[in-house]
Parts: C-alpha cells; structure tokens; sequence
C-alpha cells in the first residue's frame, strides 16, 4: 500500500489535499455546469472515476441526492479515508467507495447512469482501456463527462517565475517517467468518436476550458483544459 502512496506524482500527503481542495474551489463552477448539460439528475447513480479525496464526490452526492447513489474509485487509501470522514461529517449516505487501481478496476456492466472523472485518464498507464471500461459500465443513453488536460505546460505564473516553470517541467518530466500523458486531452475526442461509433451513442463536444486565478499576493496562475462529455 505504501507504494501506491508515494506513487502518485504530487503525493497524498495532507498539503496534496489542501491543494486539491482549493482546485475544486477554482474548477468546481467548470465542473457544475458541464454535470447540468450532462442532466446528472436525482435518483441517478454516478461513477466518479479516480475521485481523490472527494471533493467532486461530494457535490455530486448532493446533486443525486438520497435516492441516488454515487461511486467513488480511487487506489489512495489515505484519500478515501478522507472522503469517507467528510461525508460522514455531512451525514451523506449515498456514497460508496471502493479502492482499487484504476488500471485493475473491475466496473460492471451497465451499472451506472453517469460516469466522471476529472484529470484521471492522464495519470493511468491504459488510458484507453480504462475509458472502455467506463463506458461499458454506463446504461445505454447515459452519460460520461472528463475534464482533462491539453497543454499542461499552459499552467504559467503571472508575472513569471522561474521556479514555478521549472517546478511544472519537471511534474511534466515525472509524470511521463511514471506512465502517464499530460496532454492526454488531445487523444480522448478521438478515442470517444471510436467508442461512439462501435457502441451507436453519441460524442456530443469536446471544449477547450481555460482558468486564471489570483492569490492574496497579487499573483496570477492560469492553465488549460478540456471538457469531454
């Protein structure tokens, strides 16, 4: 178990959650609004593909409320642990979790009225399988929705630092060492059309996604992704 901890490229230690958290805070608008144009509605149930420490477990809980039912998937035990103490802080009891490698996971079939999954096809080792995967476990006329990275190296400070870029470049470096794609987004639309096609559903669009935020210092971070659904 230690080693699926360390292995993540940014780690699961307690400041990793932080910042996953304050992403959320800086994404979850983008991520709200793609899971309304997907109609995720009450009573459904939801993959949450890769969920982390389940800060879009969470909402999407609340959006299926308690006639629904959300899954949430990841390998992080310390991650999940922090989910399932959050969710029972807010008394959700519609959210099973489940702790696998998202390489081995076994999903089912046609389980799942909705899939999500958000910067995870990018950090697995068979990203194209996995989407299969997914796929396979959404009823016919559901829905799957990814946000994923493009030009990871978009991910800029303003004004510029050179320790920040160095810092990006050298998760760039060993995220490729460990397997994964930062710019995995380039592949899906097209990996979704093929998919599509074999299994006659829909690719309804991809868009490109774009965000810049500031800190109290007046410091400014913008960076790009996708939405696929």
């Amino acid at each position: 178990m230690a080693n699926k901890e360390r292995d993540y490229v940014l780690g699961t230690h307690d400041d990793e959650i932080e910042r996953l958290g304050i992403q959320h805070e800086v994404w979850r608008p983008r991520a709200m609004a793609a899971w309304r144009r997907a109609k995720i509605k009450a009573g459904e149930t939801v993959l949450d593909i890769g969920s982390g420490p389940g800060y879009a477990t969470l909402d999407l809980a609340s959006m299926v409320g308690d006639r629904g039912h959300v899954v949430a998937v990841d390998r992080s035990r310390r991650f999940l642990d922090t989910l399932d103490a959050r969710r029972r802080a807010r008394g959700l009891d519609n959210v099973e979790i489940i702790e696998s490698d998202l390489d081995e996971v076994k999903l089912g079939e046609n389980i799942a009225d909705a899939g999500w999954c958000r910067w995870v096809l990018a950090f697995v080792m068979r990203p194209r399988e996995l989407l299969t995967r997914v796929a396979s476990a959404i009823k016919p006329g559901g829905v799957f929705i990814s946000h994923e990275y493009f030009d990871y190296a978009t991910w800029r400070s303003m004004p510029a630092s050179p320790v920040f870029e160095e810092f990006v470049q050298a998760t760039i470096r060993n995220w490729r060492k460990s397997g994964g794609e930062p710019d995995i987004g380039l592949q899906v639309p097209r990996w979704l059309e093929s998919w599509a096609s074999r299994s006659n559903r829909r690719h309804c669009s991809s868009t490109p996604l774009r965000r810049t935020t500031s800190r109290g210092n007046g410091r400014r971070r913008s960076w790009t992704s996708a939405s696929h659904d």
